[in-house]
């Protein structure tokens, strides 16, 4: 199976299965109470908040390789607004080549833009890393995943979760508007929906896509079932609260 017939697929399946879940419901959506809306925020931002341990991990447990750090390197910056324009990318200020960095809100700050817009607040949140349990699970399975030994697992768990980037925010950039996040609230589930973090990935699994396409696979899968599982959970997380 070619990389683009089995990402076409789960992309089809993952919108069939989230459909299912009930905070993907828009119409449910627009009804909820101040309580449930504070409830889904705080949840959403633990299911995304913890990405900069993952990243970090990357970065510490990858190869000696000037390109490899760089690499990571510049997923992490990405996470905090800083981009690098140029076809080199971050290796071009080592390289000579023309790079232009520039200097955005990190992914976190639009985020509280978002919160603040809905008439939410996380500062408790941002203050302490504790959980709910089903989100420290979450977290927990993917840096096992992202920092596993091999290195085919980690790079094309890696590249599944970016994939999952677009399919996620697809989704909830219209849960942002049912509950009438404003052009600003929107600009963090906009830079996700629409971002090429999976295209930046493509190159890497291509090459361990020829060396195992069945591990990749069964990778890829299991990224989507950690995420699914994750989403199904945050609605009954937050349900609970409904009355």
């Amino acid at each position: 199976m070619s990389i683009n017939s089995f990402i076409e697929a789960a992309n089809k399946k993952l919108v069939k299965d989230y459909q299912r879940i009930p905070i993907f419901d828009i119409n449910y959506v627009g009804k909820w109470s101040s309580n449930l809306r504070h409830s889904f925020v705080k949840n959403l931002y633990h299911a995304r908040g913890h990405f900069d341990r993952q990243l970090f991990q990357r970065a510490a447990l990858c190869s000696k390789s000037k390109y490899d750090k760089l690499k990571k390197l510049e997923d992490m910056c990405d996470e905090l607004g800083i981009e690098f324009n140029g076809k080199d990318g971050i290796r071009g200020l080592l390289t000579g080549q023309i790079t232009k960095v520039k200097i955005m809100k990190s992914h976190e700050q639009l985020f509280i833009d978002f919160t603040e817009d809905v008439g939410c607040s996380i500062k408790e949140e941002i203050s302490s890393y504790k959980q709910p349990e089903y989100l420290s699970d979450y977290n927990q399975a993917l840096v096992k995943l992202l920092t596993n030994d091999d290195e085919l697992t980690r790079e094309v768990a890696f590249s599944a979760y970016e994939f999952l980037d677009n399919v996620d925010y697809n989704c909830l950039y219209s849960v942002a508007v049912a509950l009438g996040a404003s052009k600003k609230g929107l600009i963090f589930f906009d830079v996700h929906r629409h971002s090429n973090h999976f295209e930046k990935t493509e190159k890497t699994l291509k090459k361990f896509w020829k060396q195992n396409e069945k591990k990749c696979i069964d990778t890829f899968n299991e990224i989507f079932q950690i995420q699914t599982i994750m989403w199904s959970n945050l609605s009954l997380n937050i349900l609970k609260n409904e009355n």
